[in-house]
């Protein structure tokens, strides 16, 4: 006969593996927010395996080019005036001001403890060696950590070589543009932090969306755009906003990105920046 002494024993036995295996996880948890993807043993809880989380991970290629103010690669020409912001990609696409009045500002602690770029209308970043491709030729997946820090009526956020961008609107909605208004989000709020995407692909299912939810305009455009790029303006330099800037990159590749890479996605942004 088993006796009560034995059950309370069993019960502490079961109780401290138990604690075990979530001190374990909890581990794990805070691991993965600095960008780990971990591989857990299910019967002990242990950590067996780690792998670095990055958007060339999520999505199987390189981003065609990728601005991360976190990552030490912002250039300060003095007083916080950004002149260069380095590609975090292979590609070394690089963006880049060489006048000062049209510089945005390092912001040392923007966005959870990061660095981030704030641009006033008059202020934006060029890159020359880039040229997106042709929408039904091969898809554009446009993602980003962004603040409207005022509202922003038809400001340019993206500019796509001239002809193609993506805006906001005179509703506050986050519009892609490429030869039609081929998406819409659903308004932005000035002062709010959002994970932005949008999708270029010639289809009637792309999209423009923040924090995963998209708007209802939704068509293919697709226009071939010039060489260039540029944050917070078109390719003229003009159409500035006012943007704050955490993260941003562009994938190219045949296929469209999928629910499930979507969804890893915003996890990385989420345990990065604490934006869903």
């Amino acid at each position: 006969m088993i006796t009560a002494e034995q059950i309370r024993a069993r019960h502490a036995r079961c109780y401290s593996f138990d604690r075990r295996v979530y001190d374990r996880a909890e581990r794990a948890r805070k691991r993965q927010a600095i960008g780990l993807e971990l591989s857990l043993d299910v019967a002990t809880g242990a950590v067996v395996g780690t792998k670095v989380v990055t958007p060339a991970s999520i999505f199987g290629v390189n981003p065609a080019w990728w601005l991360d103010a976190s990552a030490g690669t912002l250039t300060d020409a003095g007083a916080g005036a950004c002149s260069a912001w380095a590609d975090s990609s292979p590609n070394g696409r690089n963006f880049v001001q060489a006048t000062g009045a049209n510089r945005g500002t390092i912001i040392a602690t923007g966005l959870n403890s990061k660095k981030t770029i704030r641009f006033t209308t008059s202020q934006f970043m060029t890159m020359a060696g880039y040229t997106m491709p042709q929408p039904s030729v091969t898809m554009s997946y446009f993602t980003a950590i962004v603040k409207p820090v005022t509202n922003n009526i038809n400001t340019v956020l993206l500019g796509i070589g001239s002809g193609s961008s993506c805006f906001q609107d005179s509703g506050n909605r986050l519009v892609g543009y490429d030869g039609t208004i081929a998406n819409s989000s659903p308004a932005l709020t000035a002062g709010t932090w959002y994970r932005v995407e949008v999708l270029f692909s010639n289809q009637a299912t792309d999209y423009a969306a923040i924090g995963g939810t998209a708007g209802t305009l939704a068509s293919g455009g697709n226009n071939v755009p010039s060489a260039g790029m540029s944050i917070n303006a078109n390719s003229s330099g003009t159409q500035g906003a006012n943007f704050e800037f955490a993260e941003l990159l562009m994938i190219n590749r045949a296929s469209v990105p999928t629910t499930t890479e979507r969804s890893k996605m915003a996890a990385y942004f989420l345990a990065k920046w604490g934006v869903s």
